[in-house]
Order: structure tokens, then C-alpha cells, then sequence
């Protein structure tokens, strides 16, 4: 399971409450996540003279795509503690109307099988969003990475993709 690491006081301001450890860890059990770490309690790296603010390591099931990051865990947890309603999802032209193209070479095709492109036009909730979305993808290239070679080595066929991949890149459309 991929470990996301989020600011503590941020997800709890985010959550309209502070919790203590072990009231967190229940609501990420009643959830159905599992809270690996909670940086506040052990000593923190210093960077420019300054201690890394506390963070919560978060380990999230493999199936959950939408929740690699820090706003798909916020807002699933504010949806779970019915703070917030799921938000209706679309998939909109890009503005201007004029769709883009990926040219695969022939070569590229040999070796990868399975091509992925998507344009993203995300609202930017808070000053970390673009460095949460950079890890977003990042761990989502990995976790790609990963089910492509346990595919190769089983000569298993990948799966459809669930709603739940699907919906954090739907919500950045």
C-alpha cells in the first residue's frame, strides 16, 4: 500500500477540528486507512534552521487512486465525516475547443503497450497544491509502474479502470 504523507495542522484545519493520535488513527480505521505514522511525536528534520512541521503518514489501499494526495484525502475524509457532499465530476472541453494529439513513434510501441495522456486544468485550493500534485503523479507513475510489471512477469491482462482511478483526475480536469 502507497504511504502519502500530508501536513498535520493543514488536514486538521482542513477537518474543522484537531484530533489527538489515537482519535485519528480510529477515524482512519472507521475509514478504512490506515495511519502509519504521526511525525509530531519523533524528531523532525531541520531545513534552513527551521523543524520540518509535523506530518501524518498515511497508508493508503492500492484501489484508491483518488486519495494519493493531500486534497483526495481531505476531501474524502470531510465526505466520510459528512462535512462536505461529493462533488459532481465533469469532463469539459478544452478551452478553445481544439483537442490535442500524442504521437507515439513506432519504437515506443514495441516497448510500452499502454499509453496514458491527460491535460490537467486544476483549481489550486491551497500554496501546496502544485508540489502535492507533482507527488500525486508521482506516486501514481510508480504504483502504474509496478502493475505493469506484475502484469508482464503473470501474463496477466491488466484491468479496467475503476471510478475510483478515475476520479481524482476527473476533479483536475
Amino acid at each position: 500500500m502507497p504511504t502519502v504523507a500530508v501536513g498535520k495542522a493543514e488536514l486538521f484545519k482542513t477537518l474543522g477540528r484537531e484530533y489527538t493520535t489515537e482519535e485519528f488513527d480510529e477515524l482512519c480505521f472507521e475509514f478504512g486507512i490506515e495511519l502509519d505514522e504521526d511525525t509530531s511525536q519523533t524528531k523532525r528534520p531541520v531545513v534552513d534552521g527551521v523543524e520540518e512541521p509535523p506530518q501524518l503518514k498515511i497508508e493508503i489501499p492500492a484501489n484508491r487512486y483518488d486519495m494519493l494526495c493531500f486534497e483526495g484525502i481531505a476531501l474524502n475524509l470531510k465526505v466520510f465525516l459528512e462535512l462536505t457532499k461529493l462533488p459532481k465530476l465533469s469532463l469539459t472541453p478544452p478551452p478553445g475547443g481544439e483537442l490535442q494529439r500524442l504521437i507515439v513513434k513506432e519504437e515506443v510501441i514495441l516497448l510500452i503497450h499502454h499509453v496514458i495522456y491527460a491535460r490537467v486544468n486544476a483549481e489550486i485550493d491551497h500554496e501546496s497544491s502544485p508540489a502535492d500534485f507533482g507527488r500525486y503523479i508521482a506516486k501514481h507513475h510508480v504504483h502504474a509502474s509496478a502493475l505493469r510489471l506484475f502484469h508482464r512477469t503473470t501474463r496477466q491482462a491488466p484491468s479496467e479502470p475503476s471510478s475510483a482511478e478515475n476520479s481524482c483526475l476527473n476533479r483536475h480536469s
